[in-house]
């Protein structure tokens, strides 16, 4: 089954919101002041007056909030922002891999996908979760392990209950554990892998994947592994 991945960059992270009012009273808008500085939400304030004009009415739309010359810096902050993130999108490790297991290779995988392949199929081979970890001596946490034989709910609950006790872990969704297959049983406990693979950048805060999966076929070389970078 496809395991299939969420981009945080494809989803859109802009949020507007537009306020029109015949007047705005001095708690609202410091409410609102306080929210766009918080969270960069591009806001405007509009207030909205029925005036008239002999028997004529018609409707004055006064821009209140940005003011023009505020905008004005704002579009240029934003225009500054987009080329910076653009610069850094380019500096994102996008390689996927391509993974070979006895002679069966799949192709252009995501990272975390590639390094569940290589431990599921380790783990299957007879291999223990304990093994795999001092493989990886510097990668910790790459398990969230509960005790007894449990499918993807029961885990799941599990992980919730200590977090609700304990309130120090690592939440469900950042392991693989949505899907039975996908955890591991070992010696009456199950073990999920961590999803938080990525390079080894220092400003990334994932494990180095690639890393990862050369020092496990090293130190597992008669399990039939191989690894390349897609496209080369």
């Amino acid at each position: 089954m496809p395991i299939y991945e969420i981009r945080p960059d494809r989803i859109a992270q802009d949020v507007r919101s537009m306020l029109a009012s015949a007047e705005f009273p001095e708690e609202l808008t410091t409410a609102v002041t306080q929210l766009i500085n918080k969270r960069n939400i591009d806001n405007r304030r509009i207030v909205l007056k029925l005036e008239t004009d002999g028997d004529r009415i018609y409707l004055d739309v006064d821009h209140i909030i940005p003011s023009p010359e505020v905008e004005q810096v704002q579009v240029e902050a934003k225009i500054h922002q987009g080329k910076i993130a653009r610069v850094q999108s380019k500096g994102k490790d996008n390689r996927k891999f391509d993974i070979t297991i006895k002679g069966n290779t799949k192709r252009q995988m995501h990272k975390r996908n590639a390094v569940l392949k290589v431990v599921s199929h380790l783990c299957e081979s007879g291999i223990s979760p304990e093994q795999i970890i001092d493989a990886i001596p510097e990668e910790n946490g790459l398990f969230k392990i509960v005790e007894g034989k449990l499918n993807s709910k029961q885990f799941i609950d599990a992980v919730r209950k200590r977090i609700a006790y304990e309130g120090k872990e690592s939440a469900p969704s950042h392991f693989f554990c949505e899907q039975d297959e996908h955890l591991i049983h070992w010696k009456g406990e199950t073990y999920a892998l961590t999803k938080e693979w990525g390079t080894n950048k220092p400003e990334v805060p994932c494990k180095d994947a690639k890393k990862a999966i050369e020092l496990l076929i090293k130190n597992f070389p008669d399990k039939g592994i191989e690894f390349k970078i897609s496209g080369q």
